[in-house]
């Protein structure tokens, strides 16, 4: 099925930004740890849907997650 996705607020480090999932990048340690729900394949990339905090985002990776897969994020500009 279709997945849409737009961009979410979040607060990291301390500041509030709207973020739109090719923003986030797997890093090895951040502040943002989250835990992966699914891994959709979306022909070139997967698009990671992840759990952080009491937040459910998305975001875009090259590589598939497993389900509960803990990562770290950061965001790029």
């Amino acid at each position: 099925f279709p997945v849409t996705i737009s961009a979410i607020e979040i607060e990291f480090n301390g500041k509030r930004r709207l973020v739109y999932p090719h923003q986030l990048k797997v890093v090895a340690s951040s502040d943002m740890k989250v835990t992966v729900l699914k891994s959709y394949f979306r022909g070139s990339f997967y698009l990671i849907e992840a759990k952080w905090s009491d937040n459910t985002l998305f975001f875009e990776s090259a590589l598939e997650f497993s389900k509960s897969t803990e990562l770290f994020l950061t965001i790029v500009p």
